[in-house]
Order: structure tokens, then sequence, then C-alpha cells
């Protein structure tokens, strides 16, 4: 079905399109938009799509049809359903058969959104069958920066004919973008833009989001990007106010700090003290937050609530806070003029400090991005509104400093001791990790019951709400009867209990090519090992050491025996957030090494053996 996204997040439904066959399950034969505007301020839209189905597996995709709608704006309706069973039985699906409730989201925060869905169940289909919609949709527009709609084929499926056609536009101030695989012809009244056999994305490991990837229509009432910022300040100006009481909160939470203290005070503040209930940017609600009074009233809010409440305690402690707007996924394509597509998520930027915030992400420390909004396309929203790129995320500010320390038993045992200084966006993780485990033998026994060694073990961490801080770790560790004590031994180097080891990035590796740019993420993992040996024993060989380096990152690691102990110090860098299909076999050099080096095995014999 062809993508018209309002704002919807609908790009966190594309990021979550990773398919399991490469085969296509449906062919989606025609889809025909037409859109009229009716009225200065509405729009109809209908749109007829037929779609083929060519597996059980299809069958069972296009069993249902959901639609959701905002009832405040949008006066939806189906027009007609109905399957083509071969050769030409016709079953038309009945009105009694087609539901409406209320959605997910409307269910779990009504204060924020009423949005509907009206799904329709088809009867029993099967391969070669035919499944046609046709349904009308009469939307009114606020403003104009409701009109913002983006056009893209199916990801999941090959499309046959995909056709837009926008009427009467010189009623209607238009303006359109469009990618080269569109065809558009255009005179005084009538817009028509069409795709042909496009076929479906294949999905890649850790690849951006497909809409990235797909092309598009755009259709815009609205020119440019700071146009569009201005025009979403002007229902946001009324609800940022400092009022008595947020400045007497922003002074008793801030203290005697300033600056930036203060605005890392007032941050930890609201993460601890404000219930998160859930995105939703929607053009029914014009994307306008609560105030901050309704915000601290409720003690809860979304992503738009987060930031107005923590814009208006900084505003009050002297501190410049501007809302932005970003698209939280793996989506980073910045489109020419104003679209749907492009934002999902609100977050705060500090023009003092150059510095945005993402306040939503409870585990998120002050200034951390993770690897979906570092870098990423950023509308600040203000007086005079523009378009940037949020900060970039850097290699050095992004890892691990990990040690472990591990001693060998003449009995084949492992015990060891670890100690790990998380950074950045790392912190964000390891917090969201520690928050899901009951104890800290949970964490450690899950992680060495699927490493070499197996084991048993205890880990301790440092609060994960103090988020302005770097999460420490730490662990003691056992493992019974690990090592065959024969002559000679040969073994591995242990690691113990390690949050997101090397190996755990192995998961973002294919061996076929790929197509797409993959999200890698920008990372240091300073990584010191020590394998203590028991009386009488020594080490006969070790492994290499080891230095690759190319345009993606480098891997150095180093051996050196000091009496009875192996000292092992590797550095790890990922140097490129994003990586293209280009690229890629550079990654897999530097992944393939690394692993390798992670695997070698070290041989151990008895003392008056060595040179036997």
């Amino acid at each position: 079905m062809t993508i018209h996204s309002k704002l919807l997040c609908l790009s966190l439904l594309f990021a979550s399109t990773i398919f399991s066959q490469k085969a296509a399950n449906n062919l989606l034969l025609t889809d025909h938009m037409d859109i009229t505007p009716l009225k200065k301020n509405t729009i109809q839209y209908v749109d007829q799509l037929t779609e083929e189905v060519l597996t059980e597996i299809g069958a069972e995709q296009a069993s249902r049809f959901d639609s959701t709608y905002f009832p405040d704006t949008e006066k939806f309706n189906v027009l007609s359903a109905s399957v083509t069973k071969p050769p030409n039985k016709i079953i038309v699906i009945p009105t009694s058969d087609y539901t409406i409730k209320k959605s997910a989201a409307s269910q779990e925060a009504p204060g924020f959104t009423n949005s509907l869905i009206l799904s329709i169940q088809f009867p029993q289909l099967n391969p070669k069958e035919t499944v046609r919609v046709k349904t009308k949709n009469i939307e009114t527009l606020k403003n104009k920066t409701n009109f913002t709609p983006t056009f893209m084929p199916d990801p999941n499926n090959p499309t046959k004919l995909l056709s837009i056609k926008f009427h009467n536009t010189n009623a209607f101030k238009l303006f359109w973008a469009k990618s080269k695989d569109f065809n558009l012809e255009q005179n005084r009244t009538l817009l028509t833009a069409t795709l042909q056999h496009h076929e479906a994305i294949v999905p890649e490991v850790d690849m951006v989001d497909s809409s990235d990837v797909l092309p598009y229509l755009e259709l815009s009432a609205i020119k440019t990007w700071s146009e569009f910022g201005n025009a979403m300040w002007q229902t946001y100006k009324p609800i940022y106010k400092v009022t008595p009481k947020i400045q007497e909160m922003a002074d008793r939470i801030a203290g005697q700090s300033t600056g930036l203290e203060a605005a890392k005070k007032l941050y930890q503040w609201e993460i601890n003290n404000i219930h998160y209930i859930a995105i939703y940017l929607n053009q029914s609600a014009q994307m306008v937050p609560n105030s901050a009074q309704t915000i601290l009233q409720r003690g809860y809010g979304d992503c738009k609530d987060y930031v107005t409440l923590l814009s208006d305690l900084l505003i009050a402690k002297g501190i410049q806070a501007q809302p932005a707007m970003v698209n939280w996924s793996y989506a980073f394509r910045e489109y020419p003029i104003p679209s749907s597509l492009q934002f999902n998520h609100a977050i705060l930027y500090l023009p003092q400090y150059k510095l945005f915030l993402n306040p939503t992400d409870i585990h998120s420390g002050f200034g951390e991005l993770d690897n979906a909004l570092t870098d990423t396309p950023a509308m600040v929203v203000g007086e005079k509104s523009f378009m940037t790129k949020t900060q970039a995320s850097h290699a050095a500010n992004n890892g691990v400093n990990f040690k472990s320390d591990t001693m060998l038993t003449k009995t084949g045992n492992l015990e060891g001791q670890t100690s790990a200084t998380y950074l950045g966006n790392y912190n964000t993780v390891i917090r969201s990790v520690v928050t899901t485990v009951t104890s800290g033998s949970e964490l450690a026994d899950n992680i060495l019951s699927n490493s070499y060694y197996g084991g048993q073990g205890r880990m301790r961490w440092s609060d994960p709400k103090k988020i302005l801080q770097n999460m420490t770790v730490t662990s003691h560790w056992f493992s019974a009867q690990a090592i065959k004590m024969n002559n000679p031994i040969y073994m591995r180097m242990p690691n113990g209990p390690m949050i997101f080891d090397i190996d755990h990035l192995k998961s973002s590796l294919t061996m076929t090519k790929r197509h797409y740019p993959m999200v890698a993420g920008r990372r240091t993992l300073n990584i010191e090992q020590s394998l203590n040996l028991p009386k009488n024993y020594q080490f006969k060989l070790i492994p290499n050491n080891l230095h690759i380096e190319n345009s993606i990152g480098s891997y150095d690691a180093s051996y050196k025996v000091v009496e009875k102990t192996l000292h092992k110090t590797v550095k790890f860098i990922i140097k490129k957030n994003i990586i293209s299909a280009k690229a890629y076999p550079l990654y897999l050099k530097l992944m393939e090494t690394a692993l390798e080096d992670q695997h070698a095995f070290i041989s151990v014999v008895p003392a008056g053996f060595l040179n036997k």
C-alpha cells in the first residue's frame, strides 16, 4: 500500500520492516491516489488499491486491511472492498464486516490522541486471488503545515503501478519534489506522478530505514523548511511560558548552579520525575504540546511535553532552549521540501552550546544521542526556524574501558574479576540493560551462559538513575573445570561477563553483498585482559600482535608475558556511524580480524616442557 504519511511516526513503522522472505508474497498491481482540494482548508483523498496474492504467507498478510485516521480532522470511509477469485468470481465485502475501534495509541494515551482504526477482515485468501479496496478521506487542514504528504511504494512487495493525481492545482498553491524514479506531468489543472515496476526491498541487517532508499514524491503547501518551522512556532509559542511556579521550581532544582551545570540538573530532574507516555506527533494534534502546568499536574507526558517543560525550566534560568523536530529511527534522508516523513519525534536544542538533548529517553545522559539520532536532520523551531543536523558522535566519546583479570587453577577452573567504565551513548544501552534484570547474578549468568567458557558470577553497577555520570560495572565470576589440563593446554583468552563484547558485534555481519547503507555506530573499545597461570605452568605459544586500519576504523591487539601472566591489550575503533554498501567490505575485513583475534588460541604447558 502507498505510504501517505501524516506525521504518525511512520518512519518507525518503516524501521520495523525487516522481512524474512526474499521472494515477494504479494504484488501491488495498481495503487491510484486522487487528491482534490474541496475548499481552501479541505482536501479529499480517494485511494484505489489492487493487490494480487502470490503465496500462502501473502494470503495471511493481505487478509486484513487497516487504516488509522483522526476523527477530529478526518472523515474516513471505505467506498468498496472485494476479493476476486479465479476465474472471475467477485466477493463484495459488506459494510457489516467493517469495524472501527480505538487505536492502541488512543487506548494507551487518551489525553494525547483519539485516533481510530478502520479494519476489514477478508475471507480466506489463496494465491492468485486479488484484493481491491477503495477509500475516501476528507481532511480538514488547520494550517498549511498539515499538507505535506509523501508517497512511496510498498517496501514489502513489488509495485507494478503507483500513480498520484492532484486535481485543481490552480486553486491551491502547490510545491513538489521527487526522486528520479517518479515520472511527473503537469498542466494548469492537474499534476500526475507515476512510478512503474518497483521491486521490493530485500532487507539487510542494521540497514538504514527503508524510507531512506525508496523513491518518493513530496507534495506540500509550504515551499521551505524555515517557513514550515515558523508556522509551527505559532502553535508552540503560546504554550511556552515561564510562570512563577516554573521559576520557583527552576531556582530550587538548579540551586546556585548556572549555565551548563544548571541545565544538567534540570535535565536530571525531569527524567527522574516525569513519566513518559508515548511518541505521538500527528496532524490531528498539530504536534502541539501541553503546557508545563498541565504536565506537572499529570506527572507524565510525551516527547513534545518533555521538551516543553524542560525548555521552560531552562529559560527560567536564563538558558536559551528551542524545540527541534527529528526522526528517531534509522532514517537520515533530508527531504528537499517539507515532508511528513522528516519528523516523528521532538527533542531540545540549546543554541548557546550547540547541543541537542533527548529528554524523552530516560536512559540517555545529557547530550548523549543514540546512533539513530546522531548527525541526523533536525528542524529547530522558533521565530526564525532552520534546518540543521544534530551533533555528530565521535568514536573516542562512545564505548567502554574494560579490564579483566583471570586466574587459571591447577584443576582447570577459571576465576576472575572485571571492571568497566562506559562512555557516551554506550551508557544509554547499559542503563537500559541493568534496569531490566532482577539481580547482578542473573545478568552475569545470562552473559556467561552464552560465552565460550560458561560459568556463574555476580555483577554490580552504579546507579542508572544518575544519568550525569558514566556507568561503571564490576563483576566476580567462576567457571568450574573450564579448561582440560592436558599437555599442552589450548585455550582462548578469558573475558568474563562483559556487556556487549566484540563477539556481540558479529550480529551486524552478512556474507552476502550489501545493497544499502548500514548503521554501525561510532565507538572505541579499550580492553585490557590478564591471564594468570598456576604454579609450574608456562605459556608456550601466544597469538601475534595485530594492527589493521582503514577508512572505517582500526583494530590493534598486543600480547605480552610478564612472569606467569599474559597481558593482552585491544583497541577497537569504528569511525563511521553509517557505512555505505560500497564500503562494507572494509567493515567486514575489520570485523573478521577482530573476531579471529578474539577466538585465537593460547598454548600452555607444564614447566620444563617449554622446549620439548
